[in-house]
């Protein structure tokens, strides 16, 4: 039976693979190898990231398992066999130099980076010519009077607009990668926690606070679910619930020195319209209602909680 596999190449423009003409659904692998070419850079390049900058060299991309299998819509695991499949990276090849068959098959090289992975594409001519014919070029030239689209740069604008589209759509792939949804046990880091505590005045609240905080960022889709930072995320949330509640923690006196008049309103206004008390025991005792409540009793009138405190003696 005759090869009928179809020779030579074709122009390919890298929209393709978000053109809404076409439904959504996972890649094939085909294409996904074809999206790794398609992203990879035309010419060396630098890359700039908030944590370092990463150099490119032509035929050269960043990515992570993670960002491939959002957007080929795959499990990670899945994108890592494919990957170690296409790649010249075998185990068979860290137990001996020799070539083999594997690594003469292989579509790509991969090398890990604390950035991320930098897949290099081999025979990156092959699919991105360095130079063209001169019949290509005037092709090229009829493409461009006729306003046809073309793949080559026509001045020197064009060639620093394509890379600073190139740049920024690595950049955003490369923040993309690290954002993640909410983990499943997510909890305030030590820091954040003490921080919260001035702010919110108790354990109680800051545990109330942040089941409201993980409940709510389970439900919200898209990528205004994802964060690369969500003790920061936390802290914003934290803040937010301190304006809504319209008052800051409890004052803390100057060592030494007994809670002035207005250090009790203060507390006592604050317990009264959100029912937190202030952590600072030591000092104020406890709530309304305790045995060991130190509050004035004019001020606990005041502020409508006199019934409680009675209540407890």
């Amino acid at each position: 039976m005759p090869d009928q596999t179809p020779r030579g190449y074709i122009a390919m423009p890298r929209s393709i693979f978000g053109d809404p003409s076409f439904a959504q659904e996972p890649y094939t692998e085909r294409e996904a190898f074809l999206s790794l070419v398609a992203n990879a850079a035309w010419k060396p390049r630098r890359l700039r990231l908030r944590r370092g900058a990463v150099d490119l060299s032509r035929g050269q991309l960043l990515v992570s398992s993670r960002f491939l299998a959002e957007g080929w819509q795959w499990p990670e695991p899945r994108v890592r066999r494919f990957m170690d499949r296409i790649s010249g990276r075998r185990a068979i090849d860290a137990q001996t130099d020799a070539p083999n068959d594997a690594q003469s098959d292989a579509l790509i090289d991969a090398q890990p980076t604390p950035h991320g992975t930098i897949i290099t594409i081999r025979n990156y001519d092959s699919f991105q010519g360095e130079a063209k014919s001169a019949a290509g070029q005037d092709d090229a030239q009829s493409d461009a009077q006729s306003d046809a689209p073309s793949d080559a740069p026509l001045d020197a604008k064009s060639t620093q607009r394509e890379e600073e589209i190139n740049n920024n759509t690595l950049l955003k792939e490369s923040e993309s990668a690290r954002a993640t949804r909410i983990p499943d046990d997510f909890d305030l880091d030590d820091e954040t926690y003490n921080w919260a505590l001035d702010r919110l005045g108790s354990a109680e609240a800051i545990a109330a606070s942040m089941d409201r905080f993980r409940n709510h960022n389970r439900q919200v889709a898209g990528n205004h679910g994802l964060s690369r930072d969500w003790q920061a995320k936390a802290r914003l949330w934290i803040d937010d619930d301190v304006r809504r509640r319209g008052a800051t923690a409890a004052p803390m006196p100057a060592r030494n020195d007994a809670p002035s008049e207005a250090n009790w309103d203060q507390v006592l206004a604050f317990y009264a319209k959100t029912g937190i008390w202030t952590r600072h025991v030591d000092t104020y005792g406890f709530e309304p209602g305790s045995p060991a409540c130190r509050a004035p009793r004019e001020l606990l009138k005041k502020h409508g909680l006199a019934a409680s405190a009675g209540a407890a003696a």
